[in-house]
């Protein structure tokens, strides 16, 4: 195939699918998808398929459902052992999940990738409501969605020929031996992060789900021994996370308004569309895997270089470790900082009422506080040291060395007074905008308090009478 496996490296290890099962909330932070669920989650990603495509996906071995549901179980059927609390805990009346758990302990559950190709499109017909409904009877990973580059490409390379009843038969040529082990990559990494997602999911979107039984289990959660069956070196999951990391930066339409996205609150990345949407898909997989590293203390592996005197992005950038307090600096990277541009400091309430008034006048329409923000100091003999260091004192963010980027916009001050008391002569006013220039500079860390910063600060004050 000509595109990139996103995943990397394949991650193999031994751990089959039903083995999932028996680990407390299994599939309940990132629900089983039916084909017709994995059809829809593909079409919000960009990508329009249909059942029929899955079905030959299946036969060709590129993308096998993780589970499957059979109505006639292997003479010696043996049960498929289950969590405790999932007997009931979380599940809903033939939801996905109630249907593998109650098919696992029938012993009518099946790793359809050991087994051969088997059409299932006529679906699994039960009782309900009496009469008979099919219900499907595969389903699929939501992990397996970050294959959908190669199975777009697949799709389009295959014949369909539609039926006199309008029946679909869609035929993909065979594929080679090597293309089939890449793209069983992403179902082995599927199983991996289906056995991680229960306690590190939760925390990347902030929302559990069946949250009385997820308070009950989570705390056992342990990472060394949930990671000891698949027999991998903490070095694959790192290498594995970065790959879907780099995927996703040359995927995301985006761009650098990503840095942005990842501030919002989780609940809305689900609103993306298309490729923005794949491009969270792989980043959410690499965080679990980085988040598993940091519990491991492999810190080295899963945290980017320091920031201070590096003048290149490292992969590890882009984790959705944001912190809130990387918002001002996104913000001000793009425009679009909420901090005044001028903080318009006024004499009393004559002057507040006026001076929106007069500036309307100018501007055409009312002045944005983004733009100009005037504050009432209520009296002349007011001290304005706290208010000027609060709203104009300098935000800093990275250190590069030889300068400090700045996370927000400077704010600049004009203080409009009456010529009297403390503002009564050129002199006290310019000694008055000195000492709220000195205070601008004292709020600077002592490092960085230069000639050449306090002339930059000086810039930012004026006094007016």
């Amino acid at each position: 195939m000509g595109l990139p496996m996103p995943w990397g490296q394949s991650l193999e290890h031994p751990l089959p699918p039903l083995q999932l099962l028996d680990l407390p909330l299994a599939f309940t932070q990132n629900s089983l998808l039916s084909p017709d669920d994995f059809v829809k989650q593909a079409g919000e990603r960009g990508v329009q398929i249909k059942p029929e495509h899955l079905l030959e996906l299946h036969r060709r071995r590129a993308l096998v459902p993780l589970l499957r549901i059979v109505q006639r179980p292997p003479r010696t059927p043996t049960a498929v052992p289950v969590a405790a609390s999932a007997v009931g805990g979380y599940t809903e009346y033939r939801t996905p999940l109630d249907l593998v758990i109650t098919a696992a302990q029938a012993g009518h559950l099946v790793d359809p990738g050991l087994q051969p190709f088997r059409r299932w499109d006529g679906g699994l017909p039960l009782p309900a409501h009496g009469r008979i409904h099919r219900y499907p009877s595969v389903f699929y990973s939501p992990y397996q969605l970050l294959a959908l580059q190669q199975i777009e490409q697949l799709v389009l390379s295959m014949t369909v020929t539609r039926a006199a009843g309008g029946h679909l038969t869609c035929t993909l040529g065979p594929l080679t031996r090597e293309e089939v082990a890449a793209l069983d990559g992403c179902r082995r990494l599927a199983i991996l992060l289906s056995a991680l997602d229960m306690h590190y999911l939760p925390r990347i979107l902030l929302r559990a789900r069946h949250g009385r039984v997820w308070e009950q289990e989570d705390p056992q959660f342990e990472i060394k021994a949930r990671l000891d069956p698949f027999g991998l070196a903490p070095e694959s999951l790192a290498r594995t996370a970065e790959a879907l990391l780099r995927r996703a930066s040359s995927r995301d339409p985006l761009g650098k308004w990503y840095d942005l996205i990842r501030l919002a609150t989780p609940a809305t990345w689900s609103g993306l569309r298309g490729d923005a949407l794949l491009a969270m898909d792989y980043r959410i997989a690499a965080e679990i895997l980085l988040r598993g590293l940091d519990d491991l203390d492999r810190g080295d592996l899963s945290k980017p270089p320091p920031r201070t005197g590096r003048m290149y992005k490292a992969v590890l950038d882009d984790r959705l470790l944001a912190e809130p307090g990387d918002l001002e600096g996104a913000l001000a990277d793009r425009g679009l900082s909420p901090h005044p541009a001028l903080l318009l400091v006024l004499e009393g309430e004559t002057e507040m009422l006026l001076m929106p008034r007069v500036l309307t006048e100018l501007y055409g329409k009312p002045v944005p506080p983004a733009l100009i923000d005037p504050v009432d100091m209520k009296s002349i003999d007011r001290d304005l040291d706290l208010l000027v260091r609060h709203v104009a004192g300098p935000k800093l963010g990275n250190d590069h060395g030889d300068f400090v980027l700045l996370t927000r916009p400077p704010t600049r001050i004009l203080v409009a007074v009456d010529p009297e008391k403390r503002f009564a002569t050129k002199q006290q006013q310019r000694n008055e905008r000195d000492k709220l220039v000195r205070r601008l500079h004292e709020s600077l860390p002592a490092a960085l308090r230069s000639p050449e910063a306090l002339t930059e600060m000086g810039n930012l004050v004026e006094v007016t009478t």
